[in-house]
């Protein structure tokens, strides 16, 4: 599977989603989904972390990042979308969820056992904890429950330093899944089919939250740095 590096992290660009999962089949790794805000502002301990793993486009960013070095196919790969492909490409198999609050991580367990009833969900917990005591917790029961999918939407930093620490002790295909809970219960709207399809997903999330125009201008950034050859 074709790679190159955007400002030193090393992001993969699969012909299909099959090649992705083929890939990453039966390996002790994370899916990382990556955009053009987290390449523009990766710190040495995140980079380290995308580069142990296997980094995916889901941002438009990304991808222009990658065509412009050559990967023409590279294309927009939605987290939101994948896990829900990863599950069933792992439908026989155990899952462990982690992220949220209670009441959306129970929400979301009701409605993927709804769309997919043999689905194996062994376990699952809101994601706000911390403390060594709740880590540990945690590890005994990803060890009692044995799933070979663990899915963390917590955000970015967060979901990937919880991942790394969670991954040191028990082995299994990782997920960072930011907000994607949210979205798939229904409590964040996600841009309509048409703006998905046109690569203007970013400018539905500007108009929800006006807050991001700051963010926005900053990204302009990594475009330049993308076009000189600085990333």
């Amino acid at each position: 599977m074709e790679s190159k590096k955007i400002n030193g992290c090393r992001v993969y660009a699969p012909n299909n989603q099959d090649e992705l999962f083929s890939f990453t089949r039966n390996k002790n790794v994370a899916l990382i989904a990556v955009n053009a805000e987290k390449l523009l502002n990766v710190d040495t301990k995140l980079r380290s972390f995308i580069n142990s793993n296997v980094a995916y486009p889901d941002g438009i960013g990304a991808v222009y990042g990658l065509r412009k070095k050559g990967i023409k196919h590279a294309y927009k790969i939605a987290g939101c979308e994948l896990w829900l492909n990863l599950i069933y490409e792992y439908r026989d198999e155990n899952i462990y969820l982690i992220g949220g609050t209670d009441r959306t991580i129970k929400a979301t367990v009701e409605k993927l056992l709804d769309l997919h009833p043999s689905c194996k969900i062994v376990g699952y917990r809101n994601g706000f904890f911390s403390n060594k005591k709740e880590y540990d917790a945690l590890i005994d029961d990803l060890e009692v429950c044995e799933p070979s999918l663990v899915f963390v939407a917590m955000g970015s930093p967060l979901q990937e330093a919880v991942i790394e620490r969670l991954k040191e002790k028990y082995p299994a295909i990782y997920m960072g899944l930011g907000g994607s809970f949210d979205v798939f219960v229904g409590s964040i709207k996600r841009a309509p089919t048409f703006l998905v399809k046109s690569n203007l997903e970013w400018l539905y999330r500007l108009i929800q939250e006006p807050w991001r125009i700051r963010r926005q201008f900053r990204l302009i950034l990594f475009y330049v740095y993308v076009w000189i050859g600085r990333f």
